[in-house]
């Protein structure tokens, strides 16, 4: 007769897997992609960006650190903190909406001024004008 365990064995599902590796994928894809004009610019020289790039950016992650806390949600079974935390992603879309065209217009409006300039020709141009 084969006794039954008390120790139930956790219900592996391979999506929890896969999307878990997307969420984690997505995340290096944001970090290296924008290592060089914006987490590391000061490393590379790259121009540093204004305020309201620094606020989208602290959005933007935060919507990839949103998706990676989610999917983690449902993979140990705590689908009511991940609705409930759902609606914090629904604020943060509006933001990135907001946020994204705001910092487009932003970036039209400085090269508008100075045209296929590179950043130290407009740095120097700006440097000039208030003297």
């Amino acid at each position: 007769m084969a006794v039954a365990s008390t120790h139930s064995r956790p219900n592996f599902r391979t999506d929890d897997l896969f999307f878990s590796a997307m969420a984690v994928s997505a995340l290096a894809v944001v970090l290296i992609g924008f290592a060089r004009t914006y987490f590391l610019a000061g490393l590379f020289r790259a121009p540093l960006p204004n305020g309201l790039v620094h606020v989208q950016a602290v959005v933007f992650t935060s919507w990839i650190v949103l998706l990676i806390t989610q999917v983690s949600l449902v993979t140990v079974r705590r689908v009511g903190l991940h609705r409930r935390l759902g609606q914090l992603g629904f604020v943060l879309a509006g933001l990135m909406v907001i946020l994204g065209v705001l910092t487009a217009s932003d970036r039209l409006v400085r090269d508008s001024v100075h045209p296929g300039a590179d950043a130290v020709s407009r740095r120097c141009a700006t440097s000039m004008r208030y003297r």
